[in-house]
């Protein structure tokens, strides 16, 4: 009597020229648009702690990237960064409460919209893309981050070099 075994196919081992991108982004994408005010999009980053953000169009399409940098940048050029003295003392506000913020304090409020200082031109990856391509695009262009697009190119995530060193680091 003849015994036939089946033996199951081995799994090839991810690697990252096979593994796509779709596989390790993060799909809860915040974006912004052009219009958003540059006192919104701080306020974003510091409550989310994020460092960038794509910013879309009508469709959710990606057409540039709003960075920490972008904002600094624009604050520096702007002249907002000095401690010169003020005419009046400032006022901080905390509720109803209300007090002089007293020496060294310098308020300010930050004009503008993020077209003004925003990366026009979205690098972006499809969603089928490999890790690997990923990797390759974000040093040679030397970004952290990717807007990842469907076919319709629409905006469907964000590869981080984060992303991608957490995946490297599971895979061990």
């Amino acid at each position: 009597m003849q015994h036939h075994t089946q033996t199951t196919p081995r799994k090839r081992p991810l690697t990252a020229s096979r593994t796509p991108v779709a596989r390790i982004m993060t799909r809860d994408v915040v974006s912004v648009t052009p219009e958003m005010s540059l006192e919104s999009v701080m306020s974003l980053f510091a409550e989310q702690g994020f460092v960038s953000a794509p910013v879309v169009d009508a469709e959710k399409r990606p057409i540039g990237m709003v960075s920490k940098t972008d904002l600094v940048v624009d604050r520096y050029q702007k002249g907002d960064t000095s401690e010169e003295a003020q005419e009046e003392e400032p006022i901080l506000r905390s509720g109803r409460v209300a007090y002089p913020a007293g020496p060294g304090y310098h308020l300010h409020s930050t004009p503008g919209t993020v077209a003004e200082v925003m990366t026009e031109g979205a690098l972006t990856i499809g969603e089928s893309a490999s890790v690997v391509d990923a990797a390759e695009l974000m040093a040679i262009h030397r970004v952290h981050a990717l807007p990842v697009v469907s076919a319709e190119r629409t905006l469907v995530g964000l590869v981080s070099a984060l992303d991608i060193l957490s995946w490297l680091a599971r895979l061990r």
